[in-house]
Protein backbone atom coordinates (compact mmCIF):
# COMPACT_ATOMS: atom_id res chain seq x y z
CA UNK A 1 0.00 0.00 0.00
CA UNK A 2 2.82 2.19 0.92
CA UNK A 3 4.67 2.01 -2.20
CA UNK A 4 1.94 2.59 -4.05
CA UNK A 5 1.00 5.64 -2.65
CA UNK A 6 4.68 6.41 -2.80
CA UNK A 7 4.44 5.56 -6.50
CA UNK A 8 1.38 7.91 -7.13
CA UNK A 9 2.86 11.11 -5.17
CA UNK A 10 6.16 10.73 -7.51
CA UNK A 11 3.77 10.84 -10.99
CA UNK A 12 1.93 13.75 -9.40
CA UNK A 13 4.61 15.91 -8.59
CA UNK A 14 5.99 14.62 -11.83
CA UNK A 15 2.99 15.74 -13.37
CA UNK A 16 2.87 19.10 -11.74
CA UNK A 17 6.39 20.27 -12.90
CA UNK A 18 6.02 19.11 -16.40
CA UNK A 19 2.90 21.02 -16.63
CA UNK A 20 4.40 24.51 -15.63
CA UNK A 21 5.19 26.79 -18.21
CA UNK A 22 8.16 29.35 -17.97
CA UNK A 23 7.07 32.98 -18.05
CA UNK A 24 7.55 34.33 -21.61
CA UNK A 25 10.52 36.19 -20.26
CA UNK A 26 12.50 33.93 -19.07
CA UNK A 27 14.36 32.99 -22.08
CA UNK A 28 16.09 34.68 -24.45
CA UNK A 29 14.37 34.58 -28.12
CA UNK A 30 16.63 32.11 -30.39
CA UNK A 31 19.25 33.04 -32.97
CA UNK A 32 17.62 34.21 -36.10
CA UNK A 33 17.85 35.76 -39.20
CA UNK A 34 14.33 35.71 -40.91
CA UNK A 35 13.10 39.03 -39.66
CA UNK A 36 11.16 37.80 -36.54
CA UNK A 37 11.44 41.38 -34.75
CA UNK A 38 12.91 39.34 -31.84
CA UNK A 39 15.18 41.23 -29.01
CA UNK A 40 16.27 40.20 -25.80
CA UNK A 41 19.58 40.27 -23.82
CA UNK A 42 20.90 39.11 -20.07
CA UNK A 43 20.93 41.91 -17.84
CA UNK A 44 22.95 40.89 -14.71
CA UNK A 45 22.08 37.64 -15.55
CA UNK A 46 18.72 38.07 -15.52
CA UNK A 47 16.90 37.78 -19.29
CA UNK A 48 15.52 41.41 -20.55
CA UNK A 49 12.80 41.01 -23.85
CA UNK A 50 10.55 44.26 -24.01
CA UNK A 51 7.32 44.47 -22.52
CA UNK A 52 4.79 46.87 -21.53
CA UNK A 53 0.92 44.99 -20.61
CA UNK A 54 -0.31 46.39 -23.95
CA UNK A 55 -0.42 50.01 -22.67
CA UNK A 56 2.08 51.75 -24.96
CA UNK A 57 2.82 49.11 -27.97
CA UNK A 58 4.65 51.54 -29.91
CA UNK A 59 7.62 51.60 -26.74
CA UNK A 60 7.33 47.87 -26.10
CA UNK A 61 8.46 46.90 -29.15
CA UNK A 62 12.03 47.21 -30.32
CA UNK A 63 12.08 49.88 -32.42
CA UNK A 64 14.59 50.00 -34.98
CA UNK A 65 15.80 53.16 -37.02
CA UNK A 66 18.23 53.35 -39.63
CA UNK A 67 18.85 56.61 -40.73
CA UNK A 68 20.02 58.27 -44.26
CA UNK A 69 23.19 59.62 -41.96
CA UNK A 70 24.27 55.96 -42.02
CA UNK A 71 23.54 54.98 -38.42
CA UNK A 72 21.14 52.56 -36.54
CA UNK A 73 19.61 52.45 -33.49
CA UNK A 74 17.46 50.10 -31.47
CA UNK A 75 15.17 51.15 -28.97
CA UNK A 76 12.09 49.27 -26.54
CA UNK A 77 10.82 49.83 -22.98
CA UNK A 78 9.80 46.80 -20.53
CA UNK A 79 7.35 47.14 -17.42
CA UNK A 80 9.02 46.17 -14.31
CA UNK A 81 6.39 45.15 -12.04
CA UNK A 82 7.87 44.26 -9.41
CA UNK A 83 9.91 47.53 -8.60
CA UNK A 84 7.22 49.94 -10.57
CA UNK A 85 9.26 50.76 -13.27
CA UNK A 86 9.66 51.26 -16.63
CA UNK A 87 13.29 50.64 -18.59
CA UNK A 88 13.86 52.40 -21.50
CA UNK A 89 16.88 50.08 -23.89
CA UNK A 90 18.09 52.27 -26.71
CA UNK A 91 21.77 51.47 -28.71
CA UNK A 92 23.09 52.91 -31.72
CA UNK A 93 26.24 52.25 -34.16
CA UNK A 94 27.37 55.22 -36.63
CA UNK A 95 28.74 54.80 -40.27
CA UNK A 96 26.73 51.93 -40.49
CA UNK A 97 27.93 49.52 -43.79
CA UNK A 98 26.27 46.33 -43.89
CA UNK A 99 27.81 43.17 -41.80
CA UNK A 100 30.93 43.78 -39.30
CA UNK A 101 31.60 44.80 -35.99
CA UNK A 102 31.07 48.41 -34.52
CA UNK A 103 31.24 50.14 -31.38
CA UNK A 104 28.49 51.63 -30.00
CA UNK A 105 28.51 55.10 -30.15
CA UNK A 106 26.05 58.08 -27.87
CA UNK A 107 24.70 60.46 -30.50
CA UNK A 108 20.93 59.92 -29.62
CA UNK A 109 21.00 57.02 -27.25
CA UNK A 110 23.15 58.87 -24.64
CA UNK A 111 21.88 56.88 -22.04
CA UNK A 112 21.65 53.27 -23.37
CA UNK A 113 19.61 52.16 -20.14
CA UNK A 114 17.40 53.98 -17.96
CA UNK A 115 15.03 53.10 -15.01
CA UNK A 116 12.02 55.85 -14.41
CA UNK A 117 9.94 54.64 -11.54
CA UNK A 118 6.04 54.97 -10.77
CA UNK A 119 3.18 54.19 -8.40
CA UNK A 120 4.37 53.21 -4.85
CA UNK A 121 8.01 53.15 -6.11
CA UNK A 122 7.48 56.71 -7.69
CA UNK A 123 9.39 58.74 -4.91
CA UNK A 124 12.88 57.18 -6.15
CA UNK A 125 15.16 58.81 -8.63
CA UNK A 126 15.40 57.40 -12.19
CA UNK A 127 18.34 55.88 -13.09
CA UNK A 128 20.63 56.35 -16.39
CA UNK A 129 23.36 54.78 -17.37
CA UNK A 130 25.62 55.46 -19.85
CA UNK A 131 28.22 53.20 -21.52
CA UNK A 132 31.57 52.25 -19.64
CA UNK A 133 34.14 53.74 -22.05
CA UNK A 134 36.92 51.48 -20.89
CA UNK A 135 35.46 48.16 -21.69
CA UNK A 136 34.01 46.84 -24.81
CA UNK A 137 30.90 47.89 -26.78
CA UNK A 138 30.04 46.29 -29.26
CA UNK A 139 27.40 45.27 -32.01
CA UNK A 140 28.23 43.02 -34.64
CA UNK A 141 25.62 42.81 -37.32
CA UNK A 142 25.70 39.12 -38.86
CA UNK A 143 22.86 39.66 -41.35
CA UNK A 144 21.79 42.67 -43.71
CA UNK A 145 18.88 42.20 -45.94
CA UNK A 146 17.86 46.12 -47.75
CA UNK A 147 15.31 44.51 -50.10
CA UNK A 148 13.43 42.93 -46.98
CA UNK A 149 14.42 45.57 -44.49
CA UNK A 150 16.24 42.87 -42.16
CA UNK A 151 18.79 43.18 -39.58
CA UNK A 152 20.11 40.49 -37.44
CA UNK A 153 23.42 40.52 -34.87
CA UNK A 154 24.09 40.68 -31.29
CA UNK A 155 25.99 43.18 -29.04
CA UNK A 156 27.31 43.20 -25.36
CA UNK A 157 28.54 46.08 -23.02
CA UNK A 158 28.94 47.60 -19.39
CA UNK A 159 26.97 50.38 -18.25
CA UNK A 160 27.50 53.00 -15.53
CA UNK A 161 24.58 54.62 -13.85
CA UNK A 162 24.07 58.41 -12.53
CA UNK A 163 24.86 56.78 -9.05
CA UNK A 164 27.51 54.81 -9.95
CA UNK A 165 25.73 51.35 -10.36
CA UNK A 166 27.05 48.99 -13.07
CA UNK A 167 25.12 46.78 -14.82
CA UNK A 168 26.26 43.87 -17.83
CA UNK A 169 24.56 43.48 -20.36
CA UNK A 170 25.46 39.98 -22.19
CA UNK A 171 24.46 38.06 -24.66
CA UNK A 172 22.36 40.46 -26.76
CA UNK A 173 20.55 39.78 -29.81
CA UNK A 174 17.85 41.14 -32.33
CA UNK A 175 16.36 39.92 -35.54
CA UNK A 176 14.65 42.74 -36.33
CA UNK A 177 12.44 44.60 -39.14
CA UNK A 178 13.57 47.79 -39.50
CA UNK A 179 11.73 51.57 -40.77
Amino acid sequence: MREGLLVICIVVVGVIFSCRKNPPDSVLPPITKTGEHTLGFFLNNQTWVPYDRGNHEVFELPKPQLEEDGSFKISATRIDEDESCRNWFCIEISNFDGIGEYQLSSNECTSPYQSFYYGYHGNRAAKYYEIDDSKPHIMEVTFFDPKHKIIAGNFEFDAISNIKDTIRIRSGRFDLVYE
